[in-house]
């Protein structure tokens, strides 16, 4: 539903939690255009269903129309130097190769060898060739076939016809994102607003310091909106009340045929 911006209200202004817009507003500084920027999308607080989180059906509805569609974060250019560098990438039953093909290129292809499917990849690899754990059937960097032992029992196959499938593959701010939709539109559309507001700060030049992985029991929703709402902090982290406005936050949706972007921002 598409309103006036300025028509939305951000929770309740209070002497003890003005609004982040006052806030900036009451700033010495003149903030940044991307700070004072408002959504253009509301979104309808009305209830939805709770099978939203624990239904079957509603999970392989979001595997075909949300993570078989979207552009999505699957590696950073730094874990992968040099060339045949490679990391594994898995959303659901889905899994990738990010591998740097060449000095300047990065691919993304299914992790999974063309002859019994076994996976190709597991967390990290590097070296020359990808090579199947199961009948030594392996690949160049670039996913081309590299040499296919016993293919002399298989006169019906073509060779060059055996090159690992690709994904759609781009970077930005030394990110890899990937999509598995052939028909996707490129990664600068989708990004929307990001690329503007995140313009000052040099991703690129940063790095994975540590990798950390934790296996949480609930639907990816419960865990996303958790890191998407300020509310929490009383609570939950209490040490931050000192420095953070959690009652300020202020929430933002953009939104277009191209990209769908979210906001939480606390001062």
């Amino acid at each position: 539903m598409k309103i006036d911006p300025a028509a939305i209200q951000q929770g309740v202004t209070t002497p003890v939690s003005p609004s982040y817009q006052e806030l900036l507003a009451a700033d010495s500084g003149a903030p940044e255009p991307c700070y004072t920027a408002r959504g253009t999308d509301f979104v309808n607080a009305s209830p939805i269903a709770r099978s939203r989180y624990f239904s079957r059906e509603f999970a392989a509805l979001e595997m075909e129309h949300v993570w078989k569609k979207c552009w999505q974060v699957a590696a950073r250019e730094e874990e992968i130097p040099e060339v045949g560098d490679r990391v594994e990438y898995s959303v659901g039953t889905m899994s990738f190769i990010i591998v740097r093909s060449g000095p300047e290129s990065i691919k993304a292809l299914w992790n999974s060898c063309l002859h019994r499917g076994t996976k190709l990849c597991k967390d990290f690899g590097a070296g020359d060739r990808i090579t199947c754990p199961f009948h030594a059937w392996s690949w160049n960097v670039d996913g081309t076939p590299r040499n296919l032992p016993g293919l002399w029992d298989f006169p019906e196959l073509d060779a060059g016809k055996l090159s690992l499938p690709e994904v759609r593959c781009a970077t930005w701010g030394g990110n890899v994102f990937i999509n598995p939709d052939p028909d996707c539109g490129p990664l600068e559309e989708a990004l929307g607003v990001l690329v503007d507001h995140f313009k000052d700060y040099d991703f690129a030049n940063r790095w994975t310091a540590v990798h950390v992985r934790k296996k949480v029991r609930g639907n990816w929703k419960a865990t996303m909106e958790a890191f998407l709402e300020g509310w929490h902090l009383s609570t939950a982290h209490p040490q931050a009340q000192a420095w953070n406005g959690d009652s300020s936050s202020q929430y933002d949706v953009w939104e277009n045929e191209a990209s769908q972007v979210s906001r939480s921002i606390t001062p």
